[in-house]
């Protein structure tokens, strides 16, 4: 299985492109059939008759045994982009708690970012979200889910809580029970699928893809399915000056992943698993671990800012 990285560097406003520039995917060395870029072709230029709407309207999962930190549902927010066969699934990024003292100090200061009952009914899509042409030259047609973060765990729990009192870590059976919900919307026709997450999205991003490749197959799709993280790559350095770990901006990262990946009952990628003994799965969490072992044969693009 052959994987390569490409590393791009992100400017905004770099790309100045208008709605003369039809929708294209990023450049690459494949070849559309005239069928295709005919239909491309003709959907640009319908919606260049205007901007399209920007806004993203709230969706809640339907099973609402798969919920936020607090137990309240999850969900996503979606425009959908009629004719259009790419869809832009975006994993909102926020740090992480991983025992119940970080939990706790986390729903004092980032409540938001641990329920959905502050969420609004309707969210505006920028950078790769926006539907609109000179902000977003590539994607601004794709079908946009942007799924905010509310699980406290990198994306990559699967704990049910037994008691009333404790926590829901779901993160990874959020992301798959969203695009479950999305083949109503057309989904499983896609013909390329985009994972993309920042911070702790972009660690979710390596730690679902695979996961997600193989449900779109499962489920019929025969789409492409890529990964782009950005600021996700994590490092295991250890601190300059270390202070007692209390949360996840003053805890060593091996000793907060560790804690969180069994406080969350964390769920990752078979092939990264498999090259590091039982004691040792929370090294997946970490960017140089785990992207070598991905299966999927999807390219992945690390945007780094500089």
């Amino acid at each position: 299985m052959g994987w390569s990285l490409v590393v791009v560097v992100v400017l905004a406003g770099v790309l100045g492109a208008t709605c003369k520039k039809t929708d294209e995917d990023p450049p690459t060395n494949e070849v559309n059939s005239k069928l295709e870029s005919i239909r491309d072709s003709a959907f640009s230029l319908n919606n260049c008759r205007g901007r399209r709407n920007q806004l993203l309207r709230r969706v809640f999962l339907n099973n609402r045994s798969i919920s936020c930190n607090d137990g309240s549902p999850a969900g996503y927010y979606i425009r959908k982009s009629n004719g259009n066969r790419r869809w832009v699934i975006y994993l909102e990024g926020g740090w992480y708690c991983f025992d119940l003292q970080s939990c706790h100090n986390r729903w004092t200061r980032l409540r938001s970012l641990m329920t959905s009952t502050l969420w609004p009914e309707i969210r505006n899509g920028g950078g790769i979200l926006s539907s609109d042409p000179d902000e977003n030259p590539y994607l601004w047609s794709a079908n946009h889910v942007l799924i905010p973060y509310c699980s406290s765990d990198s994306w990559s729990g699967a704990f049910y809580p037994k008691t009333p009192d404790q926590l829901a870590f779901l993160g990874s059976e959020i992301i798959l029970e969203v695009i479950h919900q999305l083949i109503p919307y057309g989904i499983s026709g896609a013909r390329k699928v985009y994972l993309v997450g920042s911070s702790a999205g972009g660690t979710g991003v390596m730690i679902n893809l695979d996961r997600v490749a193989h449900a779109l197959r499962r489920w019929g799709s025969t789409a492409e399915v890529r990964g782009i993280a950005d600021s996700g790559w994590f490092l295991d350095n250890e601190p300059f000056n270390p202070i007692p770990c209390t949360d996840a901006h003053s805890c060593r990262p091996t000793e907060a992943v560790k804690k969180g990946f069994k406080f969350w009952n964390g769920q990752l990628p078979e092939s990264c698993r498999a090259q590091h003994t039982s004691d040792e799965w929370w090294k997946c969490y970490f960017g140089y671990k785990v992207y070598p072992t991905l299966q999927s044969n999807s390219d992945f693009c690390l945007p780094m800012a500089i």
